[in-house]
C-alpha cells in the first residue's frame, strides 16, 4: 500500500495498518521509534504520522517477527 506524503495517517490508523495496540503505538511514539509528521491545533490536538513511517515501522515489525521464529 503506497500512499502519498501529503496523505497524514490519525493514530487510529496507523494503529490498525500495524495491527497494533493503541497503548504500545503510543508508547512508542512517547520513546521517539514513531515519528510524528506533526499535531493538530490546542492542547489536546491530534498527532499525525507519514504513511511512509508507518510503512518502515511495519517493515521492522515484520522483519523482527520472521527472525524470532
Amino acid at each position: 500500500m503506497r500512499m502519498t506524503s501529503l496523505e497524514l495517517l490519525s493514530s487510529s490508523e496507523a494503529c490498525a495498518l500495524l495491527r497494533m495496540p493503541r497503548r504500545t503505538f503510543i508508547d512508542q511514539v512517547k520513546r521517539g521509534q514513531i515519528a510524528t509528521a506533526g499535531k493538530l491545533p490546542g492542547h489536546t490536538g491530534a498527532f499525525l504520522f507519514d504513511p511512509d513511517e508507518i510503512e518502515r515501522v511495519k517493515r521492522e515489525r515484520e522483519q523482527a517477527s520472521r527472525r524470532s521464529r
